[in-house]
């Protein structure tokens, strides 16, 4: 771990600062959500943002955003390399959240895009909108003090179990989950691992923004999955090869682990 956080400030942060207005805010829905990196990890913790626009939706960590904006201050603020890592990962340091960002309808209506950052290598795909068959099932509940009921479907290998509400009549919710005719307030897959619960909405006026495109690197959603998968088992293997084109083997001091994988490409 050491190693990895030298890493991540010596080998040099790739910034994605530009971005694009692509639509504004209507609705922010805020969901607490659990998830586990790897088999043998401990269940994480998140607070994460759905971004409802007029035509577009975003989907975000909050924790990940806040990581993100104090981890630039303090680079700018001329802050040492040991001064910024106990700010960041010391005692009190702040929680880092899930890296990724899922965008619906976007570039186009029907189409997806979705971002994710390995250590520090920002990753971006498209893909279409996934096709969710959901079975309205019996069962009918108050959450937030919304009416909800009760649809189950299968997705890329995980089934998930959702509670949607009428009351808010959008087609959307947190991850990549959609389709029902009102928005999933809460949602969990069969084995637990990966969680949503509603946390509350509030009205927005406020402009939706997406990082330039040319800071990521383009990739499938099948390539995306295995760059993950290696950096899980190689560690800070993975990141030098990544960063300098050398295959350095640092022995087998590191541990690896199996991913926890939301959907499974093949």
């Amino acid at each position: 771990m050491k190693l990895i956080l030298f890493l991540f400030f010596t080998i040099g942060t790739i910034q994605i600062k530009g971005q694009n207005l692509i639509d504004s805010v209507v609705f922010k829905v805020t969901y607490n959500s659990t998830y586990k990196l790897g088999q043998e990890s401990s269940i994480k913790q998140d607070v994460q943002i759905l971004e409802i626009g007029h035509e577009i939706s975003k989907y975000y960590s909050h924790y990940d955003y806040e990581f993100q904006h104090t981890r630039d201050s303090l680079k700018k603020s001329g802050l040492n390399e040991m001064e910024m890592q106990q700010i960041l990962y010391g005692e009190k340091g702040l929680n880092s959240g899930e890296n990724y960002q899922v965008f619906k309808n976007y570039p186009d209506e029907g189409k997806l895009t979705y971002t994710y950052v390995i250590f520090n290598f920002p990753y971006l795909y498209e893909e279409s909108m996934p096709a969710m068959r959901w079975n309205l099932v019996e069962g009918d509940t108050i959450i937030g003090g919304y009416n909800c009921k009760k649809a189950v479907c299968k997705l890329r290998g995980r089934t998930w179990t959702a509670w949607y509400t009428l009351d808010l009549p959008y087609s959307d919710g947190p991850w990549k989950l959609c389709g029902l005719p009102g928005l999933i307030l809460e949602a969990k897959e069969n084995e637990g691992i990966f969680t949503f619960s509603f946390a509350g909405i509030e009205r927005c006026n406020a402009p939706m923004t997406f990082s330039h495109k040319n800071k990521y690197e383009r990739c499938t959603p099948k390539q995306l999955q295995d760059a993950f998968s290696d950096y899980c088992k190689q560690g800070s293997s993975w990141v030098i090869r990544k960063a300098t084109g050398l295959s350095v083997d640092m022995g087998t001091g590191e541990k690896s682990f199996t991913p926890c994988l939301i959907e499974h490409y093949e």
